[in-house]
């Protein structure tokens, strides 16, 4: 279905219909555009001759990852992809877009349960990981079969991911033009992969031998790029948009940035009632606010950090005792206006690209929104 949508380049809302919202652009109608995006995965569910089959086959095992796939989460980069689609052009083919977005939080779907098997992490959107529901799965069936729960789940990772590349084809994109799509999903995937590497072997390296550049690195691979210039420039190809891809790039890694900062601070701002220690000082990442902390601290200081983040197992009163060198030196703080300062940055390069300015405040909006 093509919509030839009324286009409105002033700087007001003008608070038109939108489909996929199904109804005016507002943070209040997000939910509208998040069933949208369910409802296509469904569909694309619905209709594959594979998964029936697996369905028949096991049905609590295509549950599971069904159930994966839809759990709470803000479909952000299939939504992004949409914003900046509709900013960048106003013949819309709403039915290319729905496969489009489908297939985007697939794939994400995909990378989460290849990020849970190596982060060993045991919850995801307040649910049992993939690969924990098949541990449970399989110990309920009291096999003697050696097949794990992480076995079961990479397969499931790789089928996802394989049927995301089926839903782009599905789209029935002019050869050229899938070409493109395809490169970009690949050099995004290549650059993810890239950016977890870096993480991991980061982890092997003392706290003090970490510049921040190698931090930023991490955080444009594993999110500008991935999270924003991967949705935002295949917008661009499928509208056909002359806009400057540099520019979005701009945007994408300088967002990027600002929107990991903001992840890396609600792990230190955020306490536990149950007095879990946050999961990436469990995995002991290091990161921009961590570096900043022991670049401030004293001697002392530093000591602690480095026995914390050398420590295989560390308890809930450490935590809390490193936690408080952050806030001793005044890191939330700092974190906060580095946050407002890439924000302000990022929402300037998007407020100048020749667009939609309806959909280009909308963007605005949410992220200024989510960065809260």
């Amino acid at each position: 279905m093509v919509l030839v949508l009324s286009s409105d380049t002033s700087s007001e809302r003008v608070n038109s219909f939108d489909p996929v919202f199904n109804g005016d652009l507002s943070i209040g109608t997000f939910d509208k555009a998040r069933e949208f995006v369910d409802k296509a995965i469904l569909e694309s569910f619905d209709s594959s001759k594979l998964w029936k089959e697996l369905c028949q086959d096991s049905p609590h095992i295509y549950e599971c990852i069904k159930d994966f796939i839809l759990s709470d989460g803000k479909r952000l980069r299939p939504i992004f992809f949409y914003l900046f689609y509709r900013a960048f052009t106003d013949n819309v083919d709403l039915d290319k877009a729905k496969k489009t977005m489908a297939a985007m939080e697939i794939i994400h779907s995909f990378i989460l349960i290849h990020d849970d098997i190596i982060d060993k992490s045991e919850t995801r959107r307040s649910k049992k990981t993939l690969n924990c529901a098949f541990s449970s799965y399989l110990a309920d069936r009291e096999s003697a079969s050696p097949v794990t729960g992480e076995d079961l789940a990479l397969v499931a990772g790789d089928m996802l991911h394989a049927f995301a590349v089926d839903i782009f084809n599905q789209a029935n994109f002019e050869p050229s033009l899938m070409s493109r799509i395809m490169s970009k999903l690949s050099e995004t995937a290549l650059m993810t992969a890239h950016g977890e590497f870096k993480e991991i072997l980061g982890t092997l390296k003392v706290v003090g031998d970490i510049e921040e550049n190698s931090i930023a690195r991490i955080y444009d691979l594993k999110t500008g790029y991935y999270t924003f210039f991967g949705p935002a420039s295949i917008a661009a190809m499928i509208a056909d948009s002359a806009v400057d891809n540099t520019l979005i790039e701009s945007f994408a890694l300088t967002l990027g940035r600002a929107f990991q900062i903001h992840n890396d601070l609600a792990e230190i701002k955020e306490l536990s009632e149950e007095h879990k220690v946050p999961k990436d000082f469990i995995e002991k990442k290091r990161t921009l606010p961590l570096c900043w902390a022991y670049q401030s601290s004293n001697s002392a200081n530093r000591a602690k950090i480095d026995r914390f983040m050398n420590a295989k197992v560390v308890s809930y009163d450490e935590f809390l005792e490193l936690r408080q060198i952050f806030i001793d030196r005044g890191i939330i703080e700092k974190a906060q206006k580095e946050i407002e300062r890439l924000t302000k940055k990022a929402l300037e390069i998007i407020m100048g690209l020749p667009a939609n300015k309806e959909y280009l405040n909308f963007i605005k909006e949410y992220i200024t929104q989510i960065l809260k």
